[in-house]
């Protein structure tokens, strides 16, 4: 499951009773060269991916097109997504590390990430590595900002990009079968196992005419994941039979972090936009049966 190094980096220190000063100015820094590490490995692990892109942008520069290079396009993506946290970390650095070392703060933000995973708003799958290409800019820097929560202590980086990526799939597919943004009603829940609850309100109060859950459960160490997936996929699917309003599922049920990345990259598979589109497409199917 997706979870904040920074975080628990904080918190172990003050659980275990580490003779550690953590709001000393060597404190900060240390942790920063740990992930220079993980960051490292992740650079040899996906070199040619890396260079690959890096080609691409200054192949687009030389250019000025975007249209066909699908990495340079994936690099102009990526420089647009790292911009808000960097703007962010530039202009509120004071304030960020005043309140990085403090472990009841750590702790709070953990507990929300928690929240956030199991809301699950964004997930798609990537078939290719030219997924990711297909985001729009706006969806980049949406998909960037989101990445701005992490420089919080407790906050996942990964959990928040996942999060991110399933909700953008549904409204761009909505979108594209003419539902208008204004029409949209986004709720948010604890957790994966409190949809049918609220799906179950929103089909009662007759207001839409489908229903678009989304969430992610991801397989720990006990038979807890079973149980959850088990009753959210059977709750979601009495809410349908019994209202007679659609319900899209697009719950992930993965074993592990990466195949929820995975589900949220960008492509033709994205978990929310499928469900989003088998929604609608029973909306239509019920009124053709109706009529």
């Amino acid at each position: 499951m997706p979870v904040s190094s920074l975080g628990h980096g904080v918190i172990l220190p003050s659980l275990l009773g580490w003779n550690i000063d953590q709001d000393s100015p060597t404190f900060l820094p240390f942790f920063v060269v740990l992930h220079l590490g993980t960051a490292a490995a992740l650079l040899v692990f996906f070199r040619r991916e890396w260079v690959s892109v890096i080609r691409g942008f200054f192949r687009t520069l030389a250019t000025r097109k975007l249209a066909g290079d699908p990495e340079g396009r994936l690099a102009w993506l990526i420089l647009a997504g790292t911009l808000p946290a960097g703007l962010v970390g530039l202009l509120f650095e004071k304030a960020l590390s005043a309140n990085f070392a403090r472990p009841a703060l750590a702790a709070s933000f953990l507990i929300l990430n928690g929240v956030i995973l199991l809301i699950g708003e964004r997930l798609r799958r990537r078939r290719a590595k030219r997924g990711a290409s297909e985001l729009s800019l706006w969806q980049a820097v949406a998909v960037g900002t989101s990445q701005v929560l992490a420089l919080i202590p407790g906050i996942s980086r990964s959990g928040v990009t996942v999060v991110g990526g399933l909700a953008s799939g549904a409204e761009k597919a909505l979108g594209e079968m003419g539902v208008a943004a204004a029409d949209i009603v986004s709720v948010a829940v604890p957790g994966s196992f409190e949809l049918p609850l609220a799906a179950q309100a929103a089909a009662e109060s007759g207001r839409f005419d489908a229903i678009v859950a989304l969430g992610a459960v991801i397989r720990g160490e006990t038979d807890h994941y079973e149980h959850i997936c088990r009753e959210v996929a059977s709750g979601l699917a009495t809410v349908a039979r019994e209202s007679g309003v659609p319900v899209g599922f697009g719950v992930l049920t993965v074993p592990n972090e990466a195949l929820a990345l995975a589900r949220a990259a960008a492509g033709p598979e994205n978990k929310g936009a499928e469900a989003a589109r088998a929604a609608v497409a029973m909306v239509d199917v019920l009124r053709k049966l109706k009529a």
